[in-house]
């Protein structure tokens, strides 16, 4: 084979390499992860609390889970990587993400100290994923056990947080409502 062809075989091939990682890392810069999602936390909820306050966060929303958990990996990978949850959330909530499996200290919201498994005893946490809205006062104002059905359903519960219907109805009440609005429409 002649230098001439040798170098114009090498250069397409390093034009079609090129093309394929260009390609690559579009879709990787365009693809979220839950991992966007959640803000990294070392353990103190009252120094989060202040930082919800600061940027101005309607509530802390907290995701507790625990490793092996096929709901929260649900829940990871269907709805918190979902670009509009990440937008909403993100522009409402401080998002932090709790494993109860790990071995660490944690600082509630008031200020006391407990391990993680003391935390979990404490806050009731007896299936996950757990997800809790926390005032800006450090009060825990709602909560809810287990995956959310859809995209939908975790963003009207970022709405009935947001709203404020929390303080009027059940969250069940509220869905039901939202279906109701959806049929008519």
């Amino acid at each position: 084979m002649s230098s001439k062809k040798l170098c114009l075989t090498n250069f397409s091939l390093g034009i079609h390499a090129f093309w394929i990682i260009l390609s690559v890392g579009l879709f990787s810069v365009q693809a979220s992860t839950s991992d966007d999602f959640f803000e990294p936390t070392l353990g103190d909820l009252s120094e989060e609390l202040e930082v919800a306050i600061e940027d101005q966060k309607q509530a802390v929303f907290v995701f507790l889970e625990m490793d092996g958990c096929p709901f929260c990996h649900w829940m990871k990978q269907h709805i918190l990587s979902q670009p509009q949850v990440q937008t909403y959330f993100q522009a409402n909530f401080l998002n932090l993400s709790l494993n109860i499996d790990r071995k660490m200290d944690i600082t509630d919201f008031q200020g006391n100290q407990y391990s993680m498994q003391e935390f979990a005893h404490l806050a009731r946490i007896r299936a996950t994923p757990l997800m809790m809205f926390v005032n800006l006062q450090g009060q825990v104002i709602f909560r809810f056990t287990g995956k959310a059905s859809s995209v939908e359903e975790f963003l009207w519960m970022g709405e009935y947080i947001v709203d404020k219907h929390y303080l009027q109805q059940s969250f069940i009440r509220f869905k039901q409502q939202k279906r109701a609005a959806l049929k008519k429409s």
